[in-house]
């Protein structure tokens, strides 16, 4: 497969000087290489994502966060950015000028190893880092790796490094440039003279590579010769508004939305054909600028994007903050009982994603030993009146789980909550509230013979 590698001024000056006087050859495409957004063939290949490996402190002591990067500190923030310098929006310095080609990356996080692709990693799996090379890539239509030589110093930024670091974030949109299809630059502007102006793509870094992180013209021409300028009906996201928190609605508003579109959230996900995680497919739009979509349990903070495969159109990525479906908490009061002075709490395990079917109620130690305990829930928790020798706190209607069962010898009991065998009165739904109590028999207490537990609310998602 082919290689291609970035070194330090030093290492090439030689072999860049061989190159006859007078020429300029521009932008140099490598042929047969270009990132799909479509799921045939290599299918969607946009997403971009970092194994972590960098040992340098330099390369992830940045720990101030940017929105326009959420969820992203150090090494990942620093490699998102320089992925995001060839994005169709991005506001380039040098041209003055937004790049306005039809490109856009999709930030997918973290990958659980170096090899399983598109993703950068510190590390010479090829041992190629001889020579002075800071970094190489291995592109391919079908997906690519990125590996950064750790014999150097890597600096996260987000400023200019100093001393002998080495800017990720510089390197980063280099070696993403071959990822997308371009070799190195024949320019005439690459030897070392005049380094602002160098195009990012020149075989060598100038300097620490910092002024590697804004395109010069001809890199930009070099991506236009091979995904084109932003064609009339390419779709964009100008804001997003509603629920940011997984199984609830968000709002997404732009322009050129098609009449159905699938909405791409990050999903930490390397699939690349079918139905990828963190994908909602077929949502409809409101007059091409606007739409509702119900935020999956895949999803993840980091970008979304309006992909319309059956186009081949692919929206700018629009940072997101996604909140984790809300974890269940506890309200009322629970009353003492004959075995626990405290009364008895209840807790959870499993989750609340309704996909998954795995939710378990429990109590732990507070309830009386071997004594029959019944689980309720319902929706309307406002309530707090007397309820044997405690309290009710969900009002009617409220539903039994059946069936009942019996506190072991350290006065625990658990139920695991089968919602497909729930009563179609009481069927828990994606986006629903529900408190639950458990009561329980307590003849020993001398009161009315039975308790019962605090209560537990539980928010449901996908």
């Amino acid at each position: 497969m082919k290689k291609n590698r970035i070194a330090t001024t030093l290492a090439l000056a030689g072999l860049a000087a061989i190159a006859a006087p007078g020429i300029s050859l521009a932008f140099v495409l490598l042929g047969g290489v270009s990132l799909g957004v479509s799921t045939a063939g290599f299918g969607y290949q946009r997403d971009v994502r970092i194994f972590n490996s960098f040992a340098d402190v330099a390369a992830n002591d940045n720990t101030v966060a940017d929105p326009a990067y959420p969820g992203a500190l150090g090494a990942p923030q620093a490699v998102w950015k320089g992925a995001r310098a060839w994005n169709s929006d991005t506001f380039d310095s040098q041209t003055a000028a937004n790049v306005n080609q039809n490109f856009d990356m999709d930030w997918q996080g973290l990958a659980p190893n170096p090899n399983n692709g598109n993703v950068a990693a510190a590390g010479d799996p090829l041992a190629s880092c001889g020579g002075g090379v800071l970094a190489y890539t291995e592109p391919g239509s079908g997906g690519w790796r990125m590996s950064f030589c750790e014999s150097w110093n890597w600096s996260d930024g987000p400023g200019n490094p100093s001393g002998s670091q080495i800017d990720i974030q510089g390197v980063m949109v280099h070696e993403y440039g071959h990822s997308l299809g371009l070799d190195h630059s024949q320019s005439g502007n690459c030897p070392g003279s005049g380094c602002s102006n160098n195009p990012t793509m020149c075989a060598f870094i100038c300097g620490n590579g910092f002024v590697a992180r804004t395109l010069a013209q001809d890199d930009i021409n070099g991506l236009a010769a091979i995904y084109g300028g932003i064609p009339a009906n390419k779709p964009r996201i100008t804001s997003v508004g509603g629920s940011s928190v997984v199984g609830e609605v968000m709002t997404i508003n732009g322009v050129n939305f098609a009449a159905s579109v699938n909405v791409k959230f990050t999903a930490g996900t390397s699939m690349n054909t079918g139905a990828i995680p963190g994908v909602v497919f077929g949502v409809p739009t409101t007059g091409g600028t606007t739409l509702s979509v119900v935020i999956p349990s895949a999803a993840q903070t980091g970008n979304v994007l309006i992909w319309e495969p059956s186009i081949l159109r692919l929206s700018n990525e629009f940072p997101v903050t996604i909140l984790p479906c809300e974890a269940p908490s506890n309200f009322c009061t629970a009353s003492p009982n004959s075995f626990s002075p405290t009364g008895a709490t209840l807790y959870s395990s499993g989750t609340t994603f309704v996909t998954l079917n795995n939710f378990v109620l429990e109590e732990a130690g507070g309830i009386p030993p071997n004594k029959t305990c019944v689980a309720f829930y319902g929706q309307n928790t406002s309530i707090n009146v007397i309820y044997g020798d405690g309290r009710r706190c969900i009002a009617s209607p409220f539903f039994r789980i059946k069936p009942s069962q019996t506190s072991n010898v350290f006065g625990d009991v658990s139920f695991p909550i089968d919602l497909g065998a729930l009563s179609p009165a009481g069927s828990i739904n994606s986006g629903e509230t529900w408190g639950w109590q458990v009561m329980y028999r307590d003849p020993a207490a001398g009161g009315s013979g039975f308790n019962v537990t605090d209560g537990l609310e539980t928010h449901w998602c996908p």
